[in-house]
């Protein structure tokens, strides 16, 4: 892996966590007037999937995508990726978002390059290196003390909430480590793009169904400004956020790709506290601190090897 790869595969990490963290900002927005996580996580797919097909006309890259669409072997990756990652982990992750905030689920959500380091040392065979461990416990402890924000009433319904949205953010994490290990898998095989415009047409297929059935109930519920929110959060966050990931997937691994996009729960911290107005405690500035000590740590290892 050469330098010049390598800084391709940081910059797209980078690009990859604001695309994020912008996406998660909209995403609570919507959540705010409706609250159905299954529907607002299939509503963004028809416009995501859009619009990466048309990215995929504007940078020449059908071919790639036509291949790909009729390869058995990774249409079954991507499948399986899909539904781990997306319709199971962006679920989880939308509803600990509507209970517990940005600066509280998003944080523990993205825990999971944790998981991805001994995944991809196991499966991918990646090497792990003592500076990559302690960039990953510096960042990890800094996600913790971003992430910690106590329930500030004692009401029986808002611990409930406080648990179900930690549990939903811990089940992201499992969710999109798992799947990140076999996106990797699929970037050795398909163009990162043609990757995530499959996802993105799998997501629709699978939760057209749904959308069809509660056709009356979005109607009603969803007006054009809403839907359009939500929109933009899935092309920012599916769509051009995941295609960054992808692009760094292949050119680092999965295990560097993923430490370093530990620098979007600061990136999330900062519009949270700008847009929503959540506060942002003493303990979060020493975990956004240590965030940064961890991403600069895993950026500077191939120029310090």
């Amino acid at each position: 892996m050469g330098l010049d790869g390598y800084f391709v595969g940081i910059l797209a990490a980078f690009f990859a966590s604001f695309s994020w963290a912008l996406a998660a900002i909209l995403y609570r927005k919507f959540l705010t007037g409706f609250s159905d996580p299954w529907i607002a996580n299939g509503l963004r797919a028809a416009p995501t999937f859009s619009f990466l097909l048309l990215l995929i006309f504007a940078l020449g890259k059908f071919d790639d995508f036509y291949f790909s669409l009729l390869n058995s072997r990774i249409l079954v990756i991507v499948f399986v990726a899909t539904v781990i990652a997306i319709v199971v982990g962006d679920t989880l992750y939308m509803v600990a978002l509507r209970n517990v905030g940005v600066s509280i689920g998003y944080p523990i959500s993205y825990m999971y390059p944790v998981f991805v380091a001994l995944l991809a040392s196991f499966i991918l065979k990646e090497v792990i290196t003592l500076t990559l461990i302690i960039s990953l416990v510096l960042a990890s402890l800094g996600v913790w003390l971003v992430s910690y924000k106590p329930p500030k009433q004692d009401i029986t319904l808002e611990k409930r909430k406080l648990v179900l949205g930690v549990v939903s953010a811990i089940g992201t994490t499992v969710c999109w480590a798992n799947a990140i290990i076999i996106f990797r898998i699929s970037v050795k095989v398909s163009d990162p793009l043609a990757v995530d415009a499959l996802k993105s047409m799998f997501l629709l297929f699978v939760f057209l169904p749904l959308l069809l059935v509660k056709f009356k109930e979005v109607k009603v519920n969803i007006d054009g400004k809403a839907f359009f929110i939500l929109s933009l959060g899935g092309i920012l966050g599916i769509g051009v956020g995941d295609w960054f990931l992808y692009i760094s997937l292949m050119e680092i691994g999965a295990a560097r790709a993923t430490a370093l996009t530990t620098s979007a729960p600061l990136l999330s911290l900062l519009l949270a506290f700008l847009v929503l107005k959540e506060k942002v405690s003493k303990r979060q500035v020493l975990g956004t601190i240590l965030i940064i000590m961890g991403v600069i740590l895993v950026s500077m290892m191939e120029v310090l090897r």
